[in-house]
């Protein structure tokens, strides 16, 4: 992950195990279809989309 990954507010997350790996999957492939490193934006992405997935409300949407 780059330098631009913060780990403050990934804490609020908490997916299931399986979830986990697809959230920085998804992280993962949108940081490289723009040939960049691993944001913190990626992840919140990938974390909201495996959230939706589940039928689950994502945690303090709007408040990233």
């Amino acid at each position: 992950m780059g330098h631009s990954t913060r780990h403050a507010n990934t804490h609020e997350l908490t997916p299931a195990r399986g979830s986990i790996r697809n959230t920085v999957v998804t992280a993962a492939y949108a940081a490289a279809g723009r040939a960049g490193p691993v944001t913190t934006a990626d992840l919140r992405e990938g974390a909201e989309r495996e959230y939706r997935k589940a039928g689950r409300l994502v945690p303090g949407e709007g408040n990233w």
